[in-house]
């Protein structure tokens, strides 16, 4: 590219084990990353541990190499890549619960994760460049799960985010939300994202945005062929998910289904 010819190896063996130990199931694995040109070798370790009624903790050291687009990005008069990015490394930890309660099944869980040199597009000056953060923390809860009622099945999701960091983390949402139901030939979901901050300081924030989506099918004269509907955007919203570049608006896209079964002999 304009910025050079640039390569890099990567090997990374890995192992993993587990075991049961009733009542408790055990997984773990390990990872050594070698990479070059570079610093080597590197490991990732995690450690699951699964107990009864579903719950779960999961412990993990993680590695991360930047990517080219984030070296090696063409400066523009929007963006650069930052030839200088350290790898990112962190430790994590969840605590939480999945399994199933008569009609109903999902997961809920608590994590934190640390990071040191945490890789992260940040504006400077109305340039756009990754950068290393030097300690940031994140901490916050999942959930998901669905219903199922006859032939109609109910669900949906929420994450709450707070973190640690020595500036705004640009476009980072304190939580995102999904509701969504689905029958017989059709289907319709609800997404939420909450407010972000522009900058990596100051109190100007882009407030929160939802929008609705529909799909569905129809059947037509002849059987195997059925008519597929998506209406995106229903609410037609255009709140911008990031400044200037505002949610596509209300759009529709419809197509056909052949459905052929197969006969044996």
């Amino acid at each position: 590219t304009q910025v050079g010819t640039h390569r890099r190896a990567l090997v990374s063996p890995s192992l993993r084990v587990g075991g049961l130990f009733a009542p408790l199931r055990l997984s773990g694995a390990v990872r050594v990353d070698f990479y070059f040109p570079g610093k080597g070798p590197v490991p990732s370790l995690f450690l699951g541990l699964l107990g009864p009624r579903g719950l779960f903790l999961n412990l993990s050291r993680d590695f991360r190499l930047p990517t080219f687009n984030e070296l090696f990005w063409p400066p523009g008069p929007f963006a650069r890549g930052n030839p200088d990015l350290k790898p990112e490394r962190s430790w994590s930890g969840e605590v939480g619960w999945k399994g199933r309660i008569g009609p109903f099944k999902g997961q809920a869980a608590l994590f934190f994760r640390r990071y040191a040199s945490l890789i992260r597009w940040i504006p400077e000056g109305g340039q756009w460049q990754p950068r290393n953060l030097s300690s940031v923390d994140f901490f916050g809860g999942e959930a998901e799960g669905h219903l199922r009622l006859g032939d109609i099945a109910l669900g949906g999701a929420l994450s709450l985010l707070g973190y640690r960091s020595s500036i705004l983390l640009v476009y980072q949402p304190w939580a995102t939300a999904t509701l969504w139901a689905r029958g017989r030939g059709w289907g319709v979901s609800w997404t939420w994202i909450g407010p972000r901050p522009e900058r990596p300081s100051g109190p100007k924030r882009l407030s929160s945005i939802h929008w609705v989506d529909l799909e569905g099918e129809l059947p037509t004269l002849w059987r195997p062929l059925r008519l597929a509907f998506q209406l995106q955007n229903l609410l037609d919203q255009t709140t911008p998910l990031i400044r200037g570049y505002p949610l596509p608006g209300r759009s529709f896209r419809i197509g056909l289904i052949l459905q052929q079964q197969e006969v044996l002999p």
